[in-house]
């Protein structure tokens, strides 16, 4: 899925990724995001994502770990939808 890596749409990630760790929302260490991919510590990951986006945003050579962002933000979503529905099922 292609993304935008305007402001509104960074800092609306931003925001939902610090939420998720207001919350204490996120996944179980460790969470394997991808083939290639294994996140040892959620809250390590995403601490460290926040940081680096919320300075560099604008530069293209950071528009990778906006997207590995992106990227695990859609797979917890969907996780989370998939529970949901096997909530409302029992």
């Amino acid at each position: 899925m292609a993304h935008n890596y305007d402001r509104e749409s960074v800092q609306e990630l931003l925001s939902w990724a610090k939420n998720m760790l207001e919350n204490k929302t996120y996944p179980e260490a460790p969470y394997q995001l991808n083939k290639c991919t294994k996140i040892l510590d959620c809250e390590d990951y995403l601490n460290s994502a926040i940081a680096t986006i919320s300075s560099h945003w604008e530069n293209p050579t950071f528009h990778p770990t906006i997207e590995h962002l992106w990227e695990f933000r859609e797979k917890v979503e969907k996780m989370d939808g998939i529970i949901s529905c096997r909530m409302v099922g029992q």
